[in-house]
């Protein structure tokens, strides 16, 4: 099954909306993805939560693989080894 993911990288001080993703659904379509997921550094906002809802409702997509900066870090810290070998602070 095809699944087609957004990353998305944002400072804190914004949050990802609905509206900085608004092509999702046309994606979806154009490629008969059965998921469809978003991975972000930032929150994610009600808009794009609800967005993510109404493609799951209406037109059955699975779209439980969306992290925000909250999950992202939970799996980070749960995986030190990926951690240690992508985000390793400079030493000097």
């Amino acid at each position: 099954e095809l699944y087609i993911f957004q990353c998305k990288f944002f400072s804190d001080d914004k949050s990802l909306s609905a509206t900085k993703i608004a092509n999702a659904g046309n994606v979806i379509m154009q490629y008969g993805a059965k998921g469809y997921g978003v991975f972000t550094t930032t929150v994610i906002d009600a808009t794009l939560y609800d967005m993510l809802d109404g493609f799951n409702r209406n037109m059955d997509i699975d779209v439980s693989f969306t992290w925000s900066k909250y999950e992202l870090e939970r799996h980070l810290n749960q995986y030190q080894l990926i951690k240690n070998k992508y985000f390793k602070k400079n030493e000097g």
